[in-house]
């Protein structure tokens, strides 16, 4: 083994054993090499790294780990041949933003003077915190304000991260679990649930998550407003998406709306769609049960929904009130100002009885609005708005009903009861029972049978006290 061979041995020994993760990148921005430690930061295996392309923005179509394309990049001039200390980062399975503080080292990737540079990169052991990183980019610089917008990204990822989805009914844990299937595939996804259910959350919910293996640009469609002309708008849009090699994720919002002349056109359209364009809807009907009753095409339904993700509208579940109720109030802690611990059990209980026709969003208002009126450390029945205290107090003592008077059937029962009392103080005699009610023998025997008071059926014994027989 020649000399240089086996420095070269040495040098990829103490690299691999690093425990700071070390990369190449290639005058393109390519990944050459890796050692295992970036493979362990970012979460993704170092095969999977090597070739990859980091650009030095904060979305980029190429598939790659979270936040690699734009967190893995050194500043533009490192290329150009200048060295640099800055930042790299990358997103965590969990969606938080890590940050390490980098080397950048140029290295000439050609004899000539003109020659591109190649860029050595070595990284810090260990993260930054918050106070760390927002001190090293106090200024403002072109890298603090690249790092800003990539914080952005990251606050906007972390904002629909499942662990919000809070709850322990089943009807939740149901939804947990048919988004990571969903976000674990590539098939189309159908959303379906009542107003206030969180169909868009969950619909960006399995969009970031799917982002982890499969990022794509987020292409909304509103399809209440979606005519002949918008879908071939929209397929225009995402040709030239395709032409860019961008991969897209089509969302067909308020699919149940779309009118009965586009679906044709729409189901058309989306058959011929590539498979780089990832399809997602949601709706606040069943359309499967619309489709006998034919307001919903057969084969659009089928082509939107591979899989289908079925939310419970509040009422529904009612015992994760108190879960969802401390997440909203830790969420609005975060936003700094006023912290307050919780909700009283008094206050959670009004809630429960409470009908959320808004569901969550509703819920979340109110929230809100008692932590603003709160002027302990925790939300009490008095903090909560009228309309909730009001509602209770109608549900805890509802107004009497009113019952309905059918005239035929009430006069009925006062003849019964006057036959009845008069054949008691006539100790059975028929004639005499005639007489006290002012009507002929016969015509007591016809409304006796008609009344089904046959002789031999038995009245009620009651004493003469009850009553006069009529006047």
């Amino acid at each position: 083994m020649s000399q240089r061979t086996a420095d070269s041995t040495v040098w990829y020994e103490l690299l691999e054993n690093s425990p700071q993760p070390v990369y190449f990148l290639s005058d393109r921005r390519n990944i050459v090499y890796c050692n295992g430690a970036l493979g362990t930061w970012t979460g993704t295996d170092v095969d999977q790294l090597i070739g990859r392309r980091v650009d030095y923005a904060t979305h980029s179509g190429q598939p790659a780990a979270p936040g690699l394309a734009a967190g893995l990049c050194p500043p533009p001039a490192v290329f150009g041949g200048h060295f640099s200390r800055g930042h790299a980062s990358c997103m965590s399975r969990d969606g938080k933003l890590m940050h390490r503080r980098a080397t950048f080292v140029p290295v000439r990737a050609g004899r000539n003077d003109g020659a591109a540079y190649a860029v050595f990169t070595i990284l810090d052991a260990h993260d930054l915190d918050a106070a760390t990183m927002a001190a090293d980019l106090a200024e403002e610089s072109s890298e603090a304000l690249h790092w800003a917008i990539q914080r952005f990204h990251a606050r906007q990822t972390e904002q629909y991260a499942l662990q919000h989805l809070v709850g322990q009914t089943p009807a939740i844990r149901r939804v947990r679990a048919q988004i990571e299937l969903a976000a674990s595939t590539t098939s189309s996804v159908l959303i379906v649930g009542p107003l206030g259910s969180g169909c868009s959350r969950v619909a960006r919910t399995v969009h970031y998550l799917r982002a982890r293996a499969h990022p794509s640009l987020l292409l909304p469609l509103n399809c209440a407003l979606l005519n002949s002309d918008a879908v071939g708008r929209a397929m225009e849009k995402l040709a030239q998406q395709e032409s860019r090699r961008d991969a897209v994720t089509l969302w067909l919002q308020n699919v149940d709306t779309i009118g009965w002349d586009v679906q044709p056109y729409l189901a058309d359209r989306l058959r011929t769609l590539p498979e780089s364009v990832l399809l997602m809807a949601t709706s606040r009907d069943d359309l499967l049960a619309r489709v006998d009753e034919q307001p919903f095409r057969e084969d659009l339904y089928c082509r939107l929904a591979t899989l289908t993700i079925t939310l419970p509208a509040l009422p529904a579940r009612l015992p994760d009130i108190p879960l969802l109720v401390q997440a909203s109030i830790e969420e609005l802690n975060r936003e700094g100002g006023k912290q307050l611990a919780g909700m009283n059990a008094e206050a959670l209980d009004l809630l429960a009885a409470y009908p959320w026709s808004r569901g969550l969003d509703q819920l979340h208002e109110v929230v809100r609005e008692a932590r603003q009126s709160a002027t302990g450390h925790e939300i009490t029945p008095h903090d909560l708005p009228a309309t909730i205290r009001h509602a209770a107090e109608m549900a805890a003592h509802p107004p009497p009903r009113d019952e309905k008077i059918v005239l035929d059937e009430f006069l009925g029962r006062i003849e019964v009861e006057l036959i009845a009392r008069a054949l008691r103080r006539a100790k059975g005699n028929k004639t005499k029972a005639a007489e006290l009610l002012g009507m002929t023998r016969p015509r007591l025997y016809r409304r006796l049978e008609q009344l089904d008071l046959a002789p031999s059926n038995e009245i009620p014994d009651r004493p003469d006290s009850d009553g006069p027989v009529a006047h």
